[in-house]
């Protein structure tokens, strides 16, 4: 089942209103189906919702003058991916994975996966190329990319982080420093929950593409 497996599809649950999730794909196959089973996730989570609203506007129908619902909802939930490629590997794959992520995806945030002994900045370049929509930001580190994913998070969103699953480090220059995806991604939560308290101003540190970039 799914989840069952650490860094496959593994979900971070602290109990915020959109769903969270940790997974290795970091081939182009792999990310096409993480991104195919999110998007049937979300579909299925936008049919329940309708039929619950169907339900409601039966039920109003009895009690508003004229019968009918007033006003409209509109329909929530987006997949929100945070993805890179790793250095000193398939440079080829690079541009296809950005082409994949930013077709299945609402959101796109483009970072830093394990640049090993490349320049990450050229590393994003290269899956830049593969994007032909203006559905993405790019936040070189990792960690202020995963912040900005959960920020841009609303009740009933997927957030992806792809690309590294279970593992507990990030190779630069031939150094392992400790990082972990999943770690990162609750403390993202945690931060923004308490922000929302305290009405701070959201994560800096994005770059847009050259293009119009909305969300």
């Amino acid at each position: 089942m799914a989840g069952l497996v650490k860094g496959r599809f593994e979900k971070v649950d602290l109990g915020q209103d959109f769903l969270a999730v940790v997974d290795y794909a970091h081939t182009e196959d792999a990310l096409e189906r993480l991104l195919m089973t999110s998007r049937q996730l979300l579909e299925a989570y936008r049919f329940a919702e309708r039929t619950d609203r169907m339900m409601r506007v039966k039920k109003r129908q009895f009690s508003l003058p004229g019968g009918g619902e007033r006003g409209t909802e509109a329909e929530t939930g987006k997949i929100i991916t945070v993805i890179g490629c790793g250095g000193n590997r398939d440079k080829g794959k690079r541009s296809k994975m950005g082409e994949i992520a930013s077709k299945l995806s609402d959101f796109v945030i483009v970072t830093s996966d394990n640049p090993r002994n490349e320049d990450p900045r050229a590393i994003i370049r290269d899956i830049e190329k593969g994007i032909k929509n203006d559905n993405y930001i790019v936040i070189p580190d990792r960690s202020v990319a995963i912040s900005m994913a959960v920020e841009l998070a609303s009740s009933g969103d997927i957030v992806l982080v792809a690309g590294k699953g279970h593992e507990d480090y990030q190779e630069i220059q031939g150094v392992r420093h400790r990082f972990s995806d999943r770690i990162a991604l609750e403390d993202a939560i945690k931060r923004t929950t308490s922000r929302a308290f305290r009405g701070d101003s959201p994560v800096k540190g994005a770059r847009r593409p050259d293009r119009n970039c909305t969300l």
